[in-house]
C-alpha cells in the first residue's frame, strides 16, 4: 500500500465510527457502540472479508478509548498504520468560526474547546 490512507472518526456520546479511506473507497469500517456498557460491542468490517465482532475481555468496559485503541491495533496488524496521511474527525457544531473542514492546530483546537458547550457528548 501507498501512504495514500485517511482514517475518519466520528464519536458520539456511546459510540465511535470510524473508516479508513483511499480517496472515496471505504477499505475497513469501525463502528463500536453501547460504549461504557456491559453491552458495549465493537463490529470490523474489511472491505473484502467476513464482519469481525470485538466484545469485552475480562471484564473490562470498552469505553472510546478503549474503542479507539482497538482500532489502532487493527491497523497496525493489518499494515495500514504506516499508509495513514490524515485523520479527520467530525465536529457536531463548530460554532461560527468553523463552518467547512479546517486544519487543527493549537489554535483552533483551544478555539473548539471553547465553544465545545455547543454539542457537549
Amino acid at each position: 500500500m501507498t501512504k495514500s490512507l485517511v482514517l475518519a472518526l466520528n464519536a458520539g456520546s456511546s459510540s465511535l465510527k470510524a473508516s479508513v479511506l483511499r480517496v472515496e473507497e471505504a477499505l475497513v469500517s469501525f463502528l463500536a457502540e453501547r460504549l461504557t456498557t456491559p453491552d458495549a460491542i465493537i463490529h470490523i468490517q474489511p472491505k473484502n472479508g467476513p464482519e469481525v465482532t470485538v466484545e469485552k475481555q475480562n471484564d473490562k468496559i470498552i469505553d472510546h478509548e478503549e474503542a479507539l485503541s482497538r482500532i489502532i491495533g487493527y491497523l497496525r496488524d493489518e499494515g495500514m498504520l504506516d499508509d495513514l496521511v490524515a485523520i479527520g474527525h467530525r465536529v457536531v457544531h463548530g460554532g461560527p468560526k468553523f463552518t467547512d473542514s479546517a486544519v487543527v492546530t493549537d489554535e483552533s483546537f483551544e478555539e473548539m474547546k471553547s465553544i465545545s458547550h455547543l454539542a457537549p457528548l
